[in-house]
């Protein structure tokens, strides 16, 4: 009897010298990834993680169900560097699965968002790290993104005010890169924060919103951090079901707090973004200055004409015989001819160009072509 006794202690005694091991070696860093079948790309995107100048981070990478060589892969891989801890899931269950299991696997201070096809330049982590310590009110700090081929910045996710960042949620907009997210593990589990099934190929937008909602705020380091890939290997289905995602999220979870949906039904995307600027005045959900800003800036103003461009999407505001874009005001042309119909305008600085009317909007002739 007293050596089962003996036997108990010592093994409590173990298991708790364990869990206080696991705990004083608690890395600053859980990089989260999940990957399914993107062996070509994959090892690139695991050296640039494990060649940060900040080293202390464990790195969870969620086999997703790979057919392909993946296995093999993440084992050579994790024999390698005792950082790499791979889970398998025996078949595929999905991006939405596999982050939440990440995050609750996670042990780390800070946990950073990772995919599988991107680059992480050298100085990721030292630099979010740096940002969150000196900036404890922030929950989500992201980055600039660059282009692989060239690391020149792409232009979207840019954002640095918080603030602004959450007037662009409210506008339907991705306010962060969720491949170069870095959030604060511990912000996430007290508000019991994690991926939500309803939104499947557009994962990050409620789960942005759930972390603004609970206070906290989203950032970006105005510098570029993370390469994004762009590629066409994911088949046409996947962006049939984001956009569906997208306009589900926007109805469901923004448009909701605004107003019914028979308030929006029939609306141009102007003139929803003016209603919820209207009724915002008394709901306070974000900067009423702020809102009213971008919608100037997004929104023709009234007798400007939309027009749909090979090159770019803007407004031309008409003033008498002159014409202006609306995003570039110095940028103008006479007008030369306009008809209900046809628009034929001379550029200050280029050429001639001819428009067509197609419902509400000019058309330039080369796309009608």
């Amino acid at each position: 009897m007293k050596k089962i006794l003996l036997f108990v202690l010592f093994f409590c005694l173990g298991f708790m010298g364990y869990v206080g091991y696991r705990h004083l070696t608690r890395p600053a860093i859980s990089v989260v990834m999940s990957t399914y079948n993107r062996v070509a790309f994959l090892p690139r995107a695991i050296d640039s993680i494990l060649n940060q100048t900040f080293t202390d981070f464990e790195f969870i990478i969620i086999n997703d169900g790979s057919p392909d060589e993946t296995d093999k892969v993440l084992s050579l891989f994790a024999a390698k560097d005792k950082r790499i801890r791979v889970i398998t899931n025996e078949q595929n269950k999905g991006l939405i699965y596999s982050l939440n299991l990440g995050l609750d696997e996670a042990r780390g201070k800070y946990i950073a968002r990772m995919d599988d096809d991107d680059i992480a330049l050298p100085t990721r982590f030292e630099k979010q790290y740096a940002f969150m310590e000196q900036n404890p009110d922030f929950a989500v700090v992201g980055s600039w993104i660059g282009r692989p081929e060239n690391g020149k910045k792409w232009g979207f996710h840019d954002e640095t005010n918080p603030d602004k960042v959450k007037v662009l949620m409210y506008l339907n907009s991705v306010p962060i890169s969720h491949p170069a997210s870095f959030l604060r593990r511990h912000f996430l589990n007290k508000h019991g924060i994690r991926y939500s099934y309803d939104y499947k190929a557009a994962e990050d937008r409620k789960f942005w919103l759930d972390i603004l909602d609970a206070g906290g705020k989203i950032g970006n380091i105005p510098e570029i951090l993370l390469l994004f890939r762009l590629h066409g290997t994911n088949p046409k289905e996947y962006y049939a079901d984001q956009w569906k995602n997208l306009n589900k999220f926007f109805q469901n979870e923004i448009l909701t707090r605004f107003g019914t949906k028979d308030d929006f039904d029939g609306l141009s995307k102007c003139d929803i973004y003016r209603k919820i600027a209207a009724r915002n005045q008394q709901l306070n959900f974000v900067s009423s200055v702020l809102l009213e800003q971008h919608i100037t800036q997004e929104c023709p103003p009234i007798g400007a004409d939309p027009v749909q461009h090979k090159n770019w999407k803007d407004h031309l505001v008409f003033t008498g015989d002159r014409v202006c874009r609306h995003k570039l005001p110095k940028e103008c042309a006479n007008v030369v001819k306009k008809t209900p119909e046809v628009l034929t305008i001379k550029w200050d600085r280029w050429g001639t160009e001819t428009f067509y009317k197609q419902g509400d909007t000019w058309v330039w002739d080369e796309i009608i072509k």
